[in-house]
């Protein structure tokens, strides 16, 4: 079984038009959010923020499988396209159990489906393609995560699952934590072939997820996991590019309406 951490991981995709329905309860183990996100018309660069997942991603106006994006280590500015592109985001540590193929082999920000084996993703652009709205494609690609599940069974790694619930829960040394299970050489082995990150880059994505789910909720407060003002201010421009001041003016006027509508978010996020 997967984990799922006790806080929303966000992909906040700031500059773009970005829909985010969560899953229903059977998917939530594997799948943190399926999504569509599309350029404004004013321009077409948005930011990605570090959120240590990978997704498949793919557009019914391109041909072909798709392609696979993984957490970017810090903000990653890209340009769009005049597109609409539908995804699937995975909690860390899932796409290796799903296809067994290492996320370490993820090596560029996105690679194309085709260029690894996960010939499954053809076939979801395929009924995708048969779609007839919007609501639609996000049922069809929750139908075929489950086609997913069923013939491939994943497990999590037991090594990593309890690597992970320390994280999620806050833990910093995870090395001594589990320094019982596994040596520090092996740990980092086995965290860049599951999740393509080293230990350490996990701790502070996950540190900033954390902080940055306080941060909705009390975005005039420092978020309680660091220590200082200047700390905070420091790790947001790294994770966003913005400050906290500006990240509160682009984030909470457009969230503040559907942060707590539970199981969709809905919302406009503009640089």
């Amino acid at each position: 079984m997967a984990l799922r951490p006790p806080f929303d991981l966000k992909q906040l995709a700031l500059g773009a038009v970005h829909r985010v329905v969560r899953p229903p309860s059977d998917l939530r183990p594997w799948v943190v959010c399926f999504w569509s996100m599309s350029a404004r018309a004013d321009s077409d660069q948005i930011v990605l923020i570090p959120d240590a997942c990978v997704d498949f991603i793919f557009s019914r106006q391109e041909p072909g499988g798709g392609f696979l994006s993984v957490s970017p280590l810090e903000a990653q500015s890209i340009a769009l396209g005049q597109r609409t592109y539908y995804g699937i985001r995975f909690l860390p540590g899932v796409f290796t159990a799903l296809t067994r193929i290492p996320t370490k082999e993820l090596a560029s920000l996105f690679v194309q489906a085709s260029d690894v084996e996960f010939p499954e993703t053809e076939e979801l652009q395929s009924t995708v393609a048969e779609s007839r709205s919007e609501a639609d494609v996000f049922q069809r690609m929750q139908e075929w995560v489950r086609l997913l599940l069923a013939s491939r069974s994943p497990e999590l790694n037991p090594k990593l699952a309890y690597a992970l619930d320390k994280i999620y829960s806050g833990h910093r040394l995870i090395e001594s934590d589990i320094g019982s299970l596994i040596g520090p050489r092996q740990l980092r082995r086995l965290f860049a072939e599951q999740t393509g990150l080293s230990p350490r880059s996990m701790i502070q994505i996950m540190r900033f997820q954390r902080a940055l789910d306080e941060f909705v909720k009390t975005p005039d407060q420092t978020p309680s996991e660091y220590f200082d003002q200047a700390h905070w201010i420091k790790e947001c421009k790294r994770f966003t590019g913005m400050t906290p001041g500006s990240l509160r003016r682009v984030l909470i006027p457009e969230m503040s309406d559907s942060y707590n509508e539970g199981d969709r978010l809905h919302a406009t996020l503009t640089l």
